[in-house]
C-alpha cells in the first residue's frame, strides 16, 4: 500500500475566492460497499491560478491519485498539510508567506508523513540543489507535460526520488561543465546587453542606452549565445536566468 500513514480521515481543502483554504469533504475515497480506495492523496500548493489548475488537472486525470487540497500561500499550506497529512505535496518555489524550499524544510523538520515534490520554474541548478538538500523527493519543471507531473507524484507517493527529464538534462549539463573545468561567466558589458534584452529593448535602443554601436551590440549578443550554447537571444535570457547570471 502506498503511504498509508499519509491517508488519514482529514477533510479536503479547497480555495475560496479570497484565496484562503477551507474544509470540504473527506480526503479518502469510499466505494459504495464502504471500502476505502488505495489512493495517494495530494495537496497542490501554487500561487498562479493557471499552474494550480494545470497541476490539479494532472492529479485528477491520473488513476490512483486523489486531490486532497489546494493552497496559494506557503504558511497556510503548512497548516493544511499538518491537518490533511497527504502522501504528497506539490510545492512551487516562489510562494507568499513561506517559500517552497522553506516549506520543504518545515515538513521534514516536523516529521510529517508527506513527501514534498517541487514543481518549479527553471530557476537554475542551485535552486534544484537547494530543494533536494532541504528534503524534497523530486523536482519537475512547470513546462513539462501533465503526464510527467502525474508520473512524478505517483513515483514520490511510492517512496521514489523523481527528477523530471528537463531537470535531469540541466543537472547533466552542469556536471559536464564542471568536469571540463568550465564556468558560465559573462563580462559586465555582456550582462548589461542581455539585461536590456530581457527588458524587451530592441538592438538600436540598447546601443543608444549603452552609448555603443549597433554592430557592437550584435557582437556582444553573439558572444553571449556562444557562451551559453544557445541560438537566439530569448534562449540566452532564459538560460542566463536559470544560472543566476541575470537577477
Amino acid at each position: 500500500m502506498k503511504a498509508v500513514a499519509a491517508r488519514s480521515r482529514a477533510p479536503r481543502v479547497s480555495i475560496r475566492r479570497d484565496g484562503a483554504g477551507r474544509a470540504l469533504t473527506s480526503a479518502r475515497s469510499i466505494h459504495r460497499n464502504g471500502a476505502v480506495l488505495d489512493e495517494t492523496t495530494v495537496v497542490v500548493v501554487e500561487q498562479s491560478p493557471r499552474y494550480r489548475e494545470w497541476i490539479t488537472a494532472a492529479v485528477q486525470g491520473r488513476r490512483g491519485l486523489r486531490l486532497a487540497g489546494e493552497s496559494t500561500d506557503g504558511a497556510e499550506a503548512l497548516a493544511l498539510i499538518r491537518q490533511l497529512r497527504p502522501a504528497v505535496a506539490t510545492l512551487a518555489v516562489r510562494l507568499p508567506g513561506l517559500g517552497g524550499i522553506e516549506l520543504v524544510r518545515a515538513i521534514v523538520a516536523e516529521r510529517l508523513p508527506t513527501r514534498p515534490l517541487v514543481v518549479g520554474s527553471p530557476l537554475g541548478v542551485s535552486t534544484i540543489a537547494d530543494a533536494l538538500d532541504a528534503g524534497a523527493w523530486g523536482y519537475v519543471w512547470k513546462g513539462n507535460d501533465q503526464s510527467v507531473i502525474a508520473e512524478a507524484i505517483d513515483a514520490v507517493g511510492r517512496g521514489e526520488i523523481f527528477l523530471g527529464p528537463r531537470v535531469q538534462a540541466e543537472l547533466f549539463e552542469n556536471v559536464r561543465m564542471r568536469a571540463r573545468g568550465s564556468r558560465l561567466e559573462l563580462t559586465e558589458r555582456e550582462t548589461q546587453v542581455l539585461a536590456l534584452v530581457a527588458e524587451g529593448c530592441p538592438t538600436r535602443q540598447i546601443a543608444e542606452q549603452l552609448a555603443i554601436s549597433v554592430p557592437t551590440v550584435k557582437t556582444h549578443l553573439q558572444r553571449v549565445c556562444t557562451k551559453l550554447a544557445v541560438t537566439d537571444r530569448s534562449a540566452a535570457v532564459a538560460k542566463a536566468m536559470r544560472y543566476g547570471l541575470l537577477a
